[in-house]
């Protein structure tokens, strides 16, 4: 919940104050990490949880890993975690 606050809050901002097209938020839902390779998920009314989404979790910090090399050190990262 507090990250859609915040990002409601940040398109109001940019809209005030930047001469740009207006800028629209759209809550994605929230995606955090428990430990012991677990992860909750929250959109709106849906929540759901383990491991499964913890390997969707780390799926998601794969895909947007700036570098090649980052993802090649979180690739040897997960199969030293996982495997």
């Amino acid at each position: 919940i507090l990250a859609y606050q915040q990002g409601k809050f940040l398109a109001q901002k940019f809209n005030e104050t930047l001469d740009t097209d207006r800028f629209i938020y759209r809550h994605k839902g929230s995606i955090i990490y428990v430990g012991e390779k677990k992860s909750l998920f929250e959109l709106k009314q849906f929540h759901t949880g383990g491991r499964l989404i913890g390997y969707v979790n780390t799926l998601i910090h794969l895909y947007h890993a700036v570098t090649y090399s980052q993802r090649v050190r979180m690739v040897k990262d997960v199969f030293q975690d996982y495997f």
